[in-house]
């Protein structure tokens, strides 16, 4: 399964891509107080500095996964409050998670791979891997380079 949260978008893309190519399902969480413009993010990044999490409307049924993708946009060197919060209240128990993160720039990917880990340490979810991507945040989503990011890295066919 493959589970995201997307501001703009980019994220979605990786998600959708990841999920068509393993054969997943996908399952995006969706903030119950809507977050929009300028503030909108402003707000994210702050609460994704000081570890908050913002509540989603609903959680997929994780009974029958084994194995887990969980994408997340990186604002302020974190993951978005919205995965936050999937984490803290999802059954993870038992569950390989990995992470699959986008954000304007990979030059601190150990920073933000970390971040994501450090989310899932009281789960009982077993850790993964991480995949951080560099998306054009002021671009359209791409599928496209979205689907050869995926097929070159995580699942290593060109």
């Amino acid at each position: 399964m493959v589970v995201f949260y997307s501001r703009k978008g980019h994220t979605r893309a990786y998600a959708e891509e990841l999920a068509a190519l393993r054969k997943d399902k996908t399952f995006e969480l969706r903030e119950k107080k809507e977050r929009s413009g300028f503030l909108g993010l402003v707000g994210g990044c702050f609460q994704s500095i000081t570890k908050k999490e913002a509540e989603v409307a609903d959680l997929p049924d994780l009974r029958k996964v084994r194995e887990l993708f969980i994408c997340s946009p990186i604002w302020a060197s974190g993951i978005a409050p919205a995965v936050r919060y999937f984490i803290n209240h999802a059954e993870l128990a038992g569950v390989t998670v990995n992470f699959l993160l986008t954000c304007a720039g990979i030059d601190k990917q150990d920073v933000y791979k970390k971040s994501a880990f450090d989310a899932l340490s009281a789960t009982g979810a077993k850790a993964g891997e991480a995949y951080v991507f560099a998306c054009p945040m002021k671009s359209a989503p791409d599928t496209e380079i979205a689907g050869s990011h995926i097929k070159r890295v995580i699942l290593g066919v060109d």
